[in-house]
């Protein structure tokens, strides 16, 4: 029997040969040859016969061609580029995720493609002017994916859902009955029953066969796709388990002796999913806390009934508000613009970095960020806080798996490994002692040993730690970024915006008079920019002037200054450098220069944060080496002096790229490097960084170069949510420690016939949800005696 060299299934007695290869169908036979075409071999190298048998498209993405009905569908749709997400049921495998994120190599136009295996969705950007959206669409059908475009997030987790409780379901019907059919056995009635016990064993057999092929057929499935390419999964040995106890079940009932393990069987399978729907409710609720209640704590201008400024929280912003948004600010909803014109760059979200000119009554995008002067918007579409989570987690900005959960991973696989080889052991023991106990046993010993528990321990417990981080302020990217905090040996501070405060109170103007026309461009200025410095002044001239707000041209550079025009006027608000004048020597600076000339500046008192003595006299006692990076002028190296020890380093006139540079030598000389920063001139440092954290007040700051966001406020606990994720790693190795003595003695038990089968059913998914309450009970303890919660 020859196997299809795509999809795997039977060429039956007449395969097509191509390329001396077989394939089943004309379908595959052409999926294989566009991909031989292209170069795309390697997806065959991944895992052996990995593809899916594709079925003729037709004329069902038709309805594509609707300009109407396609915008409703697209994330993203200027210029030549459009943007759009795809559900694919069928991808399955690592070959499924390298062919889709290679469909550039495979058609011109495609500019990425990303996968979310958990999800099963992709999202492609490509361009219309080369391939439509149709096209693309019956692309990815012709090579086996057909994307069910369209369908809300909702649906698609109601369709699986809905698959899951109807497995669940048909597996507790299917148990409840077997159990009553079989409750004369357990009652060893006399021998009045024979005559019906075979009918009632026949029963149970039909009852058992929907378990079989419906409810435990993932399970299945995963276990053969994985022995196919020779490695070892979770599924190997509940399968194994699966397999061995119906087939003795099946002989039993055949050969006249009884239902034999059934129950069993039918008890593993129903206790096998309840232990997977907890699972996946407890995903799902850490799931919820990371979607609404972390990443984007941060703040909004949105524009109040009578015309003024407020600052809101963006989970308040609803269709209807009119926002200010600011340079380098990432549009947080679709959103139409009010103003003259803007300029976006959509480079989050297609990966190009082209920047797009709008006129007013455009569309603007959610995750789109604003270049040059502010734009006031109006809010189209709700806050799509879930879609700024997808690009804060870009695979650009991701990092390589995380040390622990390689170790977890190899783990388990040597763990499943040494579990069969044990298996063999016994049943070659129990054969020689005892045939009849040789099912049972084994049967027993694959499932109340199955590694479940200790593949749950890493996310659970990193998963809590990662909820009570960001009830405290601290908003991390991923599990990986809590191992890091816990490797850190030097920490690095900006210092305007992130070790300082700076207000309105602290701002003194000197030089001449400022006239309307000239306070008008500085508002206008300072209103684009985010920059401490900036809101600062901006906050100054609004309480001590008056003056009729203006619009014109805007540029910021960064780590420098902000420079304003209109048509009669040219203004620069930034460093000595920047509107080359001669240095002053004071801590912190911005010179005024009108027309060429400079005409005053503002003098901006720094104010450090609270309790950030304590902080850094905490870290210092640690071991920690401290590190200032600023590119103000020494000036300020006496309140730095005071606040840091001498071994700590302070370092002045730093540009954005001189912080790169610095952190960057650090890690040659094997440091790992913690950053503090505003998320704005420090973007390049945070990302090189070993963990990048940005400091944010109440602007709206969202970069996906850092590795978490800080609520300012809560600068002051970070000690204790450094000691709570270096206490991770213990509470792991309890959780690990607690898995691995379960399986000790639940492996004993079995092996010495003292276990059911279906004790064993029930026990394993109760070990899974034992690791869950022990991690929560576990984290929830340190955080308390941290003050975490």
């Amino acid at each position: 029997m020859e196997k299809c060299y795509h999809c795997g299934d039977d060429c039956g007695k007449s395969p097509l040969i191509f390329d001396g290869k077989p394939f089943c169908c004309s379908g595959c036979k052409t999926v294989y040859s566009i991909l031989s075409e292209n170069g795309m071999g390697t997806y065959y190298s991944i895992e052996s016969a990995p593809g899916i048998k594709p079925k003729d498209a037709g004329g069902k993405y038709a309805f594509l061609d609707n300009e109407d009905l396609t915008r409703e569908l697209v994330n993203f749709k200027e210029g030549n580029l459009t943007n759009f997400t795809a559900f694919l049921p069928e991808i399955h495998c690592s070959s499924c995720i390298w062919l889709l994120e290679n469909l550039h190599k495979l058609q011109p136009g495609v500019k990425s493609s990303q996968v979310n295996f958990t999800k099963k969705e992709a999202t492609i950007t490509f361009d219309h002017s080369v391939i439509s959206l149709r096209k693309m669409a019956e692309l990815m059908d012709a090579i086996g994916y057909p994307p069910a475009i369209g369908k809300p997030q909702g649906q698609k987790n109601k369709i699986i859902n809905n698959h899951f409780i109807i497995q669940l379901g048909v597996a507790g019907f299917c148990f409840g009955n077997i159990m009553l059919f079989s409750f004369p056995e357990y009652l060893n009635v006399d021998d009045t029953f024979d005559e019906y016990r075979n009918f009632f064993a026949y029963l149970i057999f039909a009852l058992s066969l929907p378990i079989l092929f419906f409810s435990a057929k993932d399970y299945l499935i995963s276990a053969y796709k994985a022995l196919r390419i020779k490695v070892l999964n979770l599924d190997v040995p509940i399968s194994l388990g699966i397999l061995v106890l119906y087939a003795k079940s099946t002989y039993d009932i055949f050969s006249g002796l009884g239902p034999g393990y059934m129950d069993s069987f039918a008890g593993f399978i129903f206790f096998l999913l309840v232990g997977k729907w907890f699972q996946n409710k407890t995903y799902q609720a850490l799931s919820f806390d990371r979607d609404y209640t972390s990443y984007f704590p941060l703040a909004v201008t949105r524009f109040t009934a009578d015309n003024k400024e407020e600052i809101v929280q963006i989970e308040k912003i609803k269709p209807g508000d009119e926002l200010l948004i600011h340079n380098e600010e990432i549009l947080p909803a679709d959103a139409i613009l009010l103003d003259s014109e803007a300029r976006m760059d959509y480079s989050f979200v297609t990966g190009e970095s082209d920047q797009i000119k709008k006129s007013a009554n455009a569309v603007l995008f959610a995750g789109g960020k604003l270049i040059g002067k502010s734009a006031r918007v109006k809010v189209k579409e709700q806050v799509k806080r879930s879609y700024l989570t997808d690009l804060w987690n870009n695979e650009v900005f991701k990092r390589e798996k995380s040390g622990l959960s390689k170790i977890q991973d190899t783990v388990s696989r040597y763990f499943l490994l040494v579990l069969l080889i044990i298996t063999c052991i016994i049943a070659g023991f129990w054969l020689w002692i005892d045939p009849s106990m040789v099912v049972p046993v084994v049967t027993a010993v694959l499932i109340v040993a199955c590694p479940c528990a200790l593949s749950l321990s890493y996310p659970f417990t990193f998963g809590n730690i990662l909820r009570a981080i960001g009830r405290n302020g601290l908003y991390l990217k991923n599990t990986r970024v809590i191992e890091d905090l816990d490797e850190i040996t030097d920490v690095v501070f900006d210092k305007t915006g992130t070790l300082t405060l700076g207000s309105s109170k602290d701002v003194t103007y000197e030089g001449e008079l400022l006239t309307p026309d000239q306070l008008a461009l500085i508002d206008f200025a300072t209103r684009s920019s985010t920059h401490p410095m900036s809101v600062a002044i901006r906050s100054y001239i609004q309480h001590n002037y008056e003056y009729e707000p203006i619009s014109g041209e805007f540029e910021e550079h960064a780590g420098l200054g902000i420079a304003a025009s209109t048509s009669l006027n040219q203004l620069k608000i930034g460093s000595y450098r920047f509107v080359d004048t001669e240095k002053i020597d004071e801590e912190t600076t911005s010179f005024i220069q009108w027309n060429g000339y400079i005409i005053g500046r503002f003098y901006i008192r720094q104010v450090f944060r609270p309790h950030i003595e304590n902080l850094i006299s905490t870290w210092q006692k640690k071991g920690y080496k401290l590190h200032v990076l600023t590119g103000d002028n020494e000036r300020s190296r006496d309140s730095l002096e005071k606040l840091f020890s001498e071994s700590s380093l302070l370092n002045f006139h730093q540009s954005p790229q001189m912080k790169l540079e610095y952190i960057r030598s650090l890690q040659e000389n094997g440091k790992r490097v913690l950053m503090f920063g505003d998320g704005l001139n420090d973007a390049g440092a945070l990302k090189q960084s070993d963990v990048g954290i940005a400091v944010s007040d109440n602007i709206y700051q969202f970069s996906p170069a850092c590795d978490g966001i800080l609520d300012a406020g809560h600068f002051s606990k970070l000690p204790n949510i450094m000691e709570l994720a270096a206490y991770g790693k213990q509470a792991l190795k309890i959780c690990f420690l607690f898995s691995l003595l379960y399986n000790i003695i639940g492996l004993s038990f079995a092996a010495t016939g003292m276990l059911s089968p279906l004790i064993a059913a029930i026990l394993m998914p109760l070990s899974s949800i034992t690791v869950v309450f022990l991690s929560f009970i576990l984290v929830t303890l340190r955080a308390k005696r941290t003050e975490l919660l």
